[in-house]
């Protein structure tokens, strides 16, 4: 059971930092817990040296990966000052320039995101729905008749700008099968970004 909590931290240093997703290790580390405290006498000096210099060298491999993610190099850099913080963000988070072309505009926009989540550090209101529920950007693309009519209904549900990482849309469609465009989708898309979007930040992926 120690075993499986360990491997499952070790593996959530590398792929999240979302710390609700660490709840699966604590059944793993009760179960041990349980057993531990009823078997501890039990257990011999020798057995209980090894069982805590086991403990301790898991301990210590977990502190050192997550200080190898998120503590080291430009973490570091940032908190003894070294780093500034909007340098940092523009490292760390390919998306910032399109956050600063929305933050550059007046308040009070209404920006639907598709494909991004990362949106915290904008003073904009972003809508990112759901990924367990059908996009509504892609429900209107797979609807619309063309593009105007697309871009007309976004203005009439109240959005001014769209927020759209196509790289990160490829995450979400597996959550449901309302987050995939069709092909009929695709083309409403290009027509609409062609003839009825005016860009105010474009890369290679967030626009």
């Amino acid at each position: 059971a120690v075993a499986c909590a360990g491997l499952w931290f070790l593996g959530w240093c590398y792929s999240s930092t979302t710390p609700w997703h660490l709840l699966p290790a604590v059944a793993w580390l009760m179960v041990s817990a349980g057993a531990g405290v009823s078997g501890w006498e039990a257990l011999g000096g020798l057995r209980r040296a090894a069982g805590l210099g086991a403990a301790g060298l898991l301990i210590l491999l977990s502190l050192g990966m997550i200080g190898r993610r998120h503590f080291w190099g430009q973490y570091i850099a940032v908190i003894t000052g070294r780093m500034s913080r909007d340098e940092f963000l523009s490292r760390k988070f390919g998306h910032m320039g399109a956050l600063r072309a929305l933050d550059a505009m007046p308040s009070g926009q209404m920006v639907l995101a598709y494909g991004e989540f990362r949106t915290a550090f904008s003073r904009q209101m972003i809508i990112t729905p759901a990924q367990c529920l059908p996009h509504p950007l892609v429900t209107l693309l797979n609807t619309a008749e063309n593009g105007r009519t697309a871009a007309r209904r976004l203005r009439t549900m109240g959005y001014t700008h769209l927020l759209v990482n196509l790289e990160g849309a490829k995450l979400i469609v597996p959550f449901h099968r309302g987050n995939r465009m069709s092909r009929h989708g695709w083309r409403i898309w290009k027509e609409m970004r062609e003839r009825d979007l005016k860009p105010v930040h474009r890369d290679d992926a967030v626009g």
